[in-house]
């Protein structure tokens, strides 16, 4: 899993360059006091990069909160799927996770399965694809394309079981 996983490209290149920024401080920081500079004026300026640094970090404990969320709440339709609240919930998260996880592979896989829970096949396909284009070697991407495939349009269950096999087929390749 990448570190940078979820997050946006200006994300990125913020926490990139508040490390930069920062590292340039503490270099300062050593030359001041070894010359016997005055360091409080210095120690203002590194607000900054931890701001920098800060940022995109907190926006990834969001990302990787609501990816699980999303993976919690999907797995939960699964087992009860007549769950009115359930469904609401999930076509929430999927709204809000979405833009987020065309940046993973593996979010947009939880937002494919949410999605072939939910009843709508033709997305969660459009989904996988978008994740196979991403990492085409992705065997969790690959296996439940397979298998929503090889569903009949519009039979809930059989979309419910396939999502539940793929989930099953991915916690034991994780062991």
């Amino acid at each position: 899993m990448n570190i940078f996983d979820g997050l946006h490209l200006y994300e990125v290149v913020l926490a990139i360059l508040g490390t930069i920024l920062f590292f340039v401080l503490v270099v300062i920081l050593i030359v001041t006091v070894v010359r016997n500079g005055s360091i409080k004026p210095l120690l203002l300026f590194f607000i900054v990069p931890i701001l920098m640094i800060g940022f995109p970090a907190w926006s990834k404990i969001k990302w990787n909160k609501d990816g699980f969320e999303l993976e919690k709440t999907t797995k939960a339709l699964v087992a009860n799927p007549s769950n009115i609240e359930l469904k609401t919930k999930l076509k929430d998260l999927v709204q809000d996770v979405k833009p987020r996880a065309s940046e993973s592979q593996d979010g947009l896989v939880k937002v494919a399965r949410a999605q072939a829970v939910l009843g709508h096949q033709e997305k969660a396909e459009n989904t996988l694809n978008q994740a196979l284009t991403a990492n085409p070697q992705s065997e969790i991407a690959k296996d439940l394309k397979t298998r929503l495939e090889a569903v009949p349009a519009s039979n809930d269950s059989a979309l419910r079981e396939a999502v539940a096999a793929n989930i099953v087929a991915t916690t034991s390749d994780r062991k």
